[in-house]
């Protein structure tokens, strides 16, 4: 789920990245953007999943963890440590800065 202009499966493609999502909601396709409610509701219900078994891992506190907060579902935020840092009032638990620290936490 991206706040995107409409490409975000042929931006993924051409990374190479998209065999590592089972769905992906882009905000331009679907007319909402992140922290508002549908864009997760839409997610969620392309997954089959549901709130209270969900978590949420985003880099942005203000689009990812509100529309997480919004919709009850937890929420881990991923960013480099210099960030949490200067964002320390807003931080978010737990918080990692890395993809293997993220597997720590999930586990």
């Amino acid at each position: 789920m991206s706040n995107f202009y409409g490409n975000l499966e042929a931006v993924c493609e051409g990374a190479g990245l998209c065999n590592f999502f089972k769905v992906m909601v882009d905000s331009c396709c679907v007319g909402f953007e992140k922290p508002d409610p549908p864009i997760f509701r839409e997610a969620l219900e392309r997954l089959g999943a549901t709130t209270d078994k969900t978590v949420l891992i985003g880099d942005s506190l203000r689009r990812d963890r509100e529309g997480a907060r919004r919709m009850g579902m937890r929420f881990i935020w991923i960013a480099p440590q210099d960030v949490q840092a200067a964002q320390s009032e807003q931080h978010a638990q737990p918080a990692v800065t890395n993809l293997r620290a993220l597997a720590k936490v999930l586990q």
